[in-house]
């Protein structure tokens, strides 16, 4: 079992928050992951923080975004007594105030992360960069209590044979 799975089966009430530097993997294992959660029965909500429109800094706001009749919560809590749901969020990063000026968006999914993480039967998982996480006051009191798994830099070794193989310098 990786790390990851391991995290998910231990999450009881606590966010799992993916964290590396910028091209590190975080968005493709997270798409991995999804695939991997929805073959094992999980109700899958995938959200980019990055495309979240501007004017959502609220739960309501997404409900109203996304053309829900009940809170984004409940429909989930109701799915969760079916079936274990998880939700992934990417990019928490770059709703961080050092990237968005505009972050109403962040304090809507942190409500959101908080409201499910004390939910059964629903595991949230999101990605952000390393350096947003240890320096967005916000970011940090979500990733502190939370499940971190650090990613490091991809080695270069490896990329460097192959280009250099295909006569690339």
């Amino acid at each position: 079992m990786s790390e990851l799975e391991t995290a998910i089966a231990g999450a009881d009430g606590k966010a799992i928050a993916l964290l590396g530097p910028a091209g590190s993997g975080k968005s493709a294992i997270l798409a991995r992951l999804g695939a991997g959660l929805a073959a094992k029965g999980y109700v899958l909500l995938a959200i980019k923080a990055d495309m979240l429109p501007r004017h959502v800094g609220s739960i309501d706001d997404l409900d109203r975004e996304w053309g829900l009749m009940e809170t984004l919560p409940v429909v989930l809590e109701r799915l969760a007594a079916e079936s274990p749901v998880a939700v992934l969020i990417d990019q928490l990063d770059a709703l961080a105030t050092l990237m968005d000026a505009h972050s109403e968006r962040l304090s809507a999914l942190l409500s959101l992360i908080n409201r499910l993480s004390l939910t059964p039967r629903i595991v949230v998982i999101v990605s952000c960069r390393s350096f947003d996480a240890e320096h967005d006051m916000r970011l940090r009191s979500l990733i502190q209590p939370a499940k971190p798994i650090t990613l490091a830099d991809l080695p270069w070794d490896g990329p460097e044979k192959l280009l250099l193989a295909r006569g690339f310098h």
